[in-house]
């Protein structure tokens, strides 16, 4: 048997993302279609760097895939010399947006691998594996740079699958995140590739291949996989974690339409969750989006990005602060739920800015529809290899990096162009995540619009609406208590003040208090439904509720 073991070194926000295990889950699928292979997935922090190693060379693979992001870069580097002295034969290959944007940077940084995959790998990294076990030469295998007698040689780029239902549903029992037994969400792609340009995004590998960016699996395969995890998996909450759920449809509300005739025809009892862009919400689009709310529609996520024009540009967003307005307007009259988040801050940041950013904010915490949590005021923009801003910040003058390094070792490793924005953030950061971080609120949030569906057993149980207060209750004033607070904070730097935590006096300590003491009222409701649910028979293991 050939062995395969694919190896993640965590230890990057980006592994909190589901998304990003469900296209693991994709080659691991195309993988386990091979015959005479073994597979193993093994997960390590950062601090496990010598028991990865000893479990590897007990494993003793032929091939040993790494998963490179930024934050495990310099552990990944030690492990690969460390392994390739110990298992000469083994052959190291690397995968992830780092490896895909500067594959010959990082095969001579990380010297004793043997290759790299280019962006979407399912069909390079089956071929990769056929000719190793049939001792074949990697030449003319696409999508593959690997070295060969210590020169680095570099294939074709594989082209983009257009038809993207032919890949088998990804594998799913590597996901580490885990969620309570009643609420299980699970994250689908529609659709991969990506209409938009922004300059902080590197999500789609797709940008490194020739072929259709976008491409869309149809209506039919999606419902395919949901009613495959709703039987096998108890699914009961989908994401559809897409750049937009509409991009690549050309006829306007299509795609919509099929989903919610597909839903409808299946009756499947589920709720669900997509993105859309901001520039695509029209009055044409609002009546299908109603329609499918009685299907399940829980809300949709429109990433505004920027409250001003200059952040807009800078992002290198379509949508202009009138398209945001509009959009969010919309939904909100034809009681839509939907999210949205700045990026708060970034290295061009003027105090002008920030007051149009507090100023869009507000208007969207208005909003009855608006499922607006605060946390998006705290917000600051994180780079990552690869991005199309690094250039820019780069060229003026701005990044606190080496010059000639193309990774990312730190994401907020750069500085201010303004020092008052600069001592505004200083101030603010030290209540991020205070009293609790935002992917647990807005798991909250989801949740509390989960029992508010027609379908759910227990959305008028005293219980349960007591929690929906209490978390509306957190929602509403920690949004005003924090874009008071801030607006302040831009007001004394805005003066030029240096030291501005001792002119507000207590009032940060005020704030957290109120935050917390709020907070503590959701816990103590939450803590009523878990117990409500455990006598309905219902186990909970997640954080959330227990």
């Amino acid at each position: 048997m050939f062995g395969i073991n694919i190896i993640v070194f965590e230890g990057s926000p980006i592994y909190d993302s589901e998304a990003w295990w469900v296209r693991l889950g994709y080659v691991i699928s195309a993988l386990k279609k091979l015959e005479n292979i073994y597979l193993i997935i093994s997960q390590y922090n950062l601090a496990e760097i010598e028991k990865a190693i000893a479990d590897t060379i007990e494993k003793a693979p032929r091939i040993i895939s790494l998963q490179i992001h930024q934050n495990n870069l310099e552990t990944a580097e030690i492990f690969v010399k460390k392994i390739k002295d110990l298992l000469p034969r083994v052959h190291i290959t690397l995968g992830n947006i780092e490896a895909t944007a500067f594959p010959e940077a990082i095969m001579e940084r990380l010297s004793s691998a043997d290759s790299v995959i280019i962006g979407e790998g399912e069909d390079t990294f089956r071929e990769l594996t056929v000719r190793l076990m049939n001792d074949e030469s990697l030449e003319g295998c696409n999508g593959l740079y690997y070295r060969d007698s210590g020169v680095i040689r570099k294939n074709e780029m594989r082209a983009l699958e257009e038809n993207i239902d032919r890949f088998d549903f990804p594998y799913r029992r590597v996901t580490p995140i885990k969620f309570p037994e009643f609420f299980r969400p699970y994250t689908v792609l529609a659709s991969r590739g990506c209409q938009g340009h922004c300059t902080f995004c590197h999500s789609s590998p797709s940008q490194f291949q020739p072929g259709q960016r976008v491409r869309s699996r149809s209506i039919k395969n999606v419902l395919d996989e949901v009613e495959y995890l709703i039987k096998d998996y108890g699914a009961n909450y989908i994401l559809f974690k897409d750049g937009a759920f509409e991009d690549g449809c050309s006829v306007v509300g299509e795609r919509y339409e099929e989903l919610y005739q597909g839903i409808a025809a299946r009756k499947l009892n589920i709720r669900f969750w997509f993105q859309s862009r901001a520039e695509t919400i029209d009055a044409q689009k609002i009546p299908i989006l109603k329609k499918l709310t009685t299907v399940g529609l829980d809300s949709i996520y429109i990433g505004c990005d920027g409250g001003n024009e200059e952040d807009l540009r800078l992002y290198g967003k379509r949508a202009k602060i009138t398209d945001n307005i509009r959009a969010t307007k919309l939904l909100d009259e034809a009681g839509i739920n939907f999210f949205t988040q700045l990026i708060m801050f970034n290295p061009y940041t003027t105090v002008a800015g920030l007051y149009q950013n507090i100023e869009f904010l507000q208007k969207i915490a208005a909003l009855p529809n608006a499922l607006f949590t605060g946390d998006t005021i705290l917000t600051r923009l994180s780079l990552c290899t690869g991005l199309p801003i690094n250039r820019k910040i780069r060229d003026d003058g701005l990044m606190n990096q080496d010059e000639g390094n193309p990774f990312i070792k730190n994401g907020f490793g750069y500085h201010f162009k303004d020092k008052r924005v600069a001592e505004v953030w200083n101030v603010i950061k030290t209540i991020v995540d205070v009293p609790i971080d935002s992917h647990t609120l807005n798991m909250c949030v989801s949740m509390s619009n989960y029992f508010s569906f027609h379908r759910n057993p227990w959305r008028e149980h005293p219980v349960i609406m007591s929690y929906k207060m209490a978390l509306k209750e957190y929602r509403v004033k920690s949004s005003s208590g924090l874009l008071s607070y801030v607006t302040k904070v831009i007001q004394h730097a805005e003066k030029g003040e240096m030291n501005i935590i001792n002119s507000l006096g207590n009032e940060q300590e005020k704030l957290i208090g109120e935050l917390e003491a709020l907070w503590r009222k959701v816990e103590k409701c939450r803590f009523s439904v878990a117990a409500m649910l455990r006598r309905e028979g219902l186990p909970l293991k997640n954080y959330i509720f227990d």
